[in-house]
Formats: structure tokens, sequence, C-alpha cells
């Protein structure tokens, strides 16, 4: 069986990148039963990134002692995340889809075995309430799993935001924006890996 590895370097990622990411993780993190003790737990982590961003608003204003301060926020809030991180790869006990859920990117090969197809008939209608979609995609062969993610801004990559694995093709995305145009994707998973994305579906949020 081949060994699949939480990618956790950070420090090539844009301060956008960055952000994106980390917000990312810590939502994919906040309960998740695959991740019941975290350590630093993940209320130590958003407080980390929280400090960066604060450190990064105000460091735009310039000065070398603000950008000093901004760097040093994000190493810090880097190296919970690296720990973090191990502690994902240790608990995750090699199984792609438990440790894709952490928000984390995983590199690594696929175990002998077929991955996935990516999801065709990706349809959106409106939820039951304002502002919320309801997506949902044809079942794919050998998926266990399938993961959401949409955005308003789909030219820009960093803006996607990527929602928890979930283990049916129907899924609710909730507190959008009235009025606005959102674009979907959902990619299927099983212990082999993972599915290219769909192709982008783009609903009017009402």
């Amino acid at each position: 069986m081949s060994k699949f590895n939480v990618i956790i370097g950070f420090s090539r990622l844009t301060e956008e990148a960055f952000e994106s990411k980390s917000e990312v993780i810590i939502a994919s993190k906040t309960s998740n039963a695959s991740y019941p003790n975290p350590e630093p737990t993940i209320i130590v982590a958003a407080a980390a990134i929280d400090d960066y961003k604060t450190a990064k608003a105000k460091g735009a204003k310039g000065g070398a002692e603000l950008t000093a301060i901004k760097n040093q926020k994000r190493l810090i809030a880097e190296d919970i995340l690296q720990k973090i991180g191990r502690y994902v790869e240790n608990t995750g006990n090699n199984n792609y889809a438990v440790l894709i859920s952490s928000g984390y990117d995983i590199k690594g090969h696929a175990q002998p075995g077929t991955k996935p197809k990516a999801p065709e008939s990706l349809t959106l209608i409106d939820g039951n309430l304002t502002g919320i979609i309801k997506a949902k995609c044809a079942v794919v062969d050998n998926a266990t799993m399938y993961i959401f993610r949409h955005t308003t801004t789909p030219a820009v990559d960093a803006s996607w935001k990527q929602e928890l694995p979930v283990t049916k093709t129907t899924f609710l995305i909730e507190n959008l924006v009235h009025g606005t145009d959102v674009s979907v994707q959902v990619m299927a998973l099983n212990a082999n890996g993972h599915s290219n994305w769909s192709n982008t579906s783009v609903w009017l949020v009402r």
C-alpha cells in the first residue's frame, strides 16, 4: 500500500493563498469526528490565524516594524498548522478520504485500484430558504465520498470554498448572498484517490 502524506509546507504560498488555505483547514477541522483531539487545538490555531490577519492588515500600511510583526505572526501560524498537519497524518491512518477531509493538501501515489471518475450531471436548485442552494450530482461508481466547493469568483483559484466530505450526492450550500451568481463543482473520492473536479454549474442565489 502506498503512503499518503499531508503537505505542511506553507512558505511558498502568497499571503492571500495562505490565508485561504488556513481558513479551509480550520473549517474542515471544526466538528470533524475523524480528528477529535488535534494538538495544538483548533481554537489555538484559529486565534493564531486571526492574529496573522490583523498583523497583515496593519502591515499593509507599510513600515519595517509592522512588516516584521506580520512576518512573525505568519511564522507562528505556519508552525501551528504544521503541528496539526502531523497529527492529521498520524491519525488519518493512510485513508485518503479521511486525510483529504482535514482541509490539507495530500500527496502520494494512488493505491492499487481505480480512482473514481469526475461526477457528472451537477444540478443546482433553490433551497427551502433564502441564501441556500441545493446541489446534486449523479452517483459515481466506486466513490465513497464527495466534496463540493463553491465561489462567486471562479477565475480566482484561492476563492473556492471547499466543504467537508459527505457520503451523499446531495449537498446544501448555505449562507449565500442573495442576488449573486455562485459557481459550484464537486469531486468524488475513494481509498485510491480522488477524481478531477466536475464541470462548473452556476446558480443565481434567490
